[in-house]
């Protein structure tokens, strides 16, 4: 576990947290926080199966799949 759990209560506030509208979604927020891979190799069961869903799973292989919509946005560009 990181730091004391933190990574654990960030990622866990994540998936907590309501998609808003006009913000990013929670796979989004995830993608972006340092967490996220220290959690999946820590075998967070709740990132892990959030992760695993069948809408997610499809996002994920779209961004590994296609270039970046905006290609001047280097953090949508490295996800």
């Amino acid at each position: 576990m990181s730091a004391f759990g933190l990574g654990q209560k960030k990622i866990n506030n994540i998936l907590n947290s309501e998609d808003q509208p006009g913000s990013a979604s929670r796979l989004e927020q995830l993608l972006s926080d340092e967490e996220t891979i220290a959690e999946c190799k820590q075998q967070n069961q709740r990132l892990i199966d959030f992760l695993g869903k069948k809408e997610n799973l499809k996002q994920l292989i779209k961004y590994a799949t296609r270039r970046p919509e905006d290609e001047n946005n280097k953090n949508q560009a490295f996800k």
